[in-house]
């Protein structure tokens, strides 16, 4: 089984992300709503993927990213842990800085769910489901 990590929130959002993550066989997902839980989570339990929105209440998903690498954290299988990006905002400096930082990929909202599930899959090497 593999575990996501989802940091959203949005609660409208939170429940398309994670209705879409359901559609992926042998997953679990584990939420945070706040840099705070996302922290705890870090410190607490290893993850194959962490989906992270840019825009948090008490932070930002760059200050997560620059923890989750700094921190060295690995999947199970030894690797650095997927980190994929979410936002609202397509700005190229956020971009670059993200980049800079270590993400894996970058996602701009409204999700394209083909898209959203064809990046997570293939960070999970997993098959897509069918939508």
């Amino acid at each position: 089984m593999k575990k996501v990590l989802l940091v959203e929130d949005s609660g409208v959002f939170r429940e398309v992300e994670i209705t879409l993550l359901k559609k992926i066989e042998k997953i679990s997902i584990v939420i945070s709503v706040n840099l705070k839980e996302a922290i705890t989570q870090l410190n607490t339990n290893e993850f194959d993927l962490i989906i992270c929105d840019y825009q948090l209440p008490d932070g930002t998903g760059l200050d997560y990213l620059k923890m989750v690498r700094e921190n060295g954290r690995k999947t199970t299988k030894g690797v650095e842990v997927p980190f994929l990006m979410v936002t609202g905002n397509n700005d190229m400096d956020i971009v670059k800085d993200c980049i800079k930082q270590g993400v894996t990929d970058y996602l701009v909202k409204p999700l394209q769910a083909v898209l959203f599930l064809q990046k997570c899959c293939k960070q999970l090497e997993l098959p897509m489901p069918k939508l």
